[in-house]
């Protein structure tokens, strides 16, 4: 699984169908009534949100209809935008993708740091010592609720299946010095370490020991 877009379904649908709405309207005030583009964008867009702030000039049969059309539909989809956009930003979307934003930042900074794939009892007890040693890594994890834990901690995380390329890409792998790979299913383990090393031949690679003290060993 990789990492879900920044911009929800429902929003960019919107921002289409808005988009379309107000060139089609814009255009339909240019033919029926012979307005210049400006005009009949400002008539549109004053149109759709029920502003009616006068109009640029006195409007025919053909544009009064067209008018009708373009409240109705247009007021439909620009109320259809409003609660997308509303649920998007209650639902967290937009810190989310702000928090994303500043990983992404912190990543790009980064140079020789270590990748720690998987944040569950034995990867939490690994970023514990690595924060203790004061080393740079970032956790790559596809669990929402581990994830947030590691961004409480202040640990720098890529969202995403970490046998994805694209998912380690976004960890700086190309720049990385090891990936510890800390997944319970060794089957995960072996393709994380392969995808790595696609990317990165020469990566050090370890899977981490359980036990009462985990600990990486690179190999």
């Amino acid at each position: 699984m990789t990492d879900r877009p920044a911009v929800p379904q429902p929003l960019r649908i919107a921002a289409v169908l808005l988009t379309l709405v107000i060139f089609v309207g814009t255009a339909g005030y240019v033919v029926l009534e012979g307005w210049s583009w400006f005009d009949a964008f400002y008539m549109t867009v004053t149109t759709i949100t029920t502003v009616g702030d006068g109009q640029p000039a006195p409007l025919g049969r053909a544009g009064k209809v067209w008018t009708v059309v373009v409240v109705v539909v247009g007021f439909a989809v620009l109320t259809y935008t409003v609660l997308a956009l509303m649920a998007y930003v209650i639902e967290g979307q937009l810190g989310r993708v702000f928090e994303g934003q500043r990983m992404r930042r912190r990543i790009r900074r980064m140079n020789g740091h270590l990748i720690l794939c998987g944040f569950g009892r034995v990867g939490r007890a690994i970023a514990h010592e690595f924060a203790e040693e004061g080393v740079d890594f970032v956790v790559v994890d596809s669990d929402e609720e581990s994830l947030e834990q590691a961004v409480r901690d202040g640990i720098t995380v890529v969202r995403g299946n970490a046998a994805d390329i694209e998912t380690l890409k976004a960890a700086g792998v190309e720049r990385a010095r090891a990936l510890v790979t800390a997944v319970d299913n060794d089957a995960d383990n072996l393709y994380v370490t392969l995808s790595a090393r696609i990317v990165k031949p020469d990566l050090s690679s370890s899977r981490a020991r359980t036990g009462p003290t985990p600990n990486p060993n690179f190999a």
